[in-house]
């Protein structure tokens, strides 16, 4: 019997989810699927802005700069964006949560604050993004980190 299309459920008009995963022991990573993969495509690198207060971070697609960057890596399983120190810093958890692309700020906008079970609608007045900055914790000798994590996860898979 066939299936229908997925839907995300509890996602208002232009408003989707997104899942953050366990990648292995307590690291977490943002599955990006469906259009929001899209988005990102001919990119290797996303820069990312959190909102600690809000609990939301921006995804935005870039070029290589060197401790900078996320790399996000690709296989047969999905498209990952391995930000474990963001995600830790906004109190993460695994689950599905509210995304959408917003073009004004060029990247995709995660909602924390919200999971799917209990999504709330995005106010208009909430789009001030008074608080983004990056985490403290980036800097010289974590440029390599997406490499570490990608061979750590992926070794016995290659």
């Amino acid at each position: 019997m066939p299936r229908g299309k997925r839907t995300a459920r509890g996602a208002g008009a232009g408003e989707e989810t997104i899942s953050v995963i366990k990648s292995g022991g307590n690291r977490l990573s943002i599955s990006l699927r469906g259009r929001f993969k899209d988005f990102f495509t001919g990119y290797d690198y996303v820069r990312v802005l959190i909102d600690t207060q809000r609990r939301r971070m921006l995804l935005k697609p870039s070029a290589y700069e060197e401790g900078r960057v996320f790399k996000i890596t690709r296989t047969k399983s999905g498209t990952y964006v391995h930000c474990v120190s963001a995600l830790h810093r906004l109190g993460v958890s695994p689950g599905r949560y509210q995304a959408r692309w917003d073009e004004e700020l060029g990247g995709l906008v995660i909602n924390f604050g919200a999971t799917e079970e209990r999504a709330e609608h995005w106010p208009e007045e909430d789009m001030a993004w008074r608080l983004l900055h990056e985490p403290d914790d980036w800097g010289p000798g974590t440029e390599d980190t997406s490499k570490r994590i990608d061979e750590l996860l992926y070794a016995s898979s290659g």
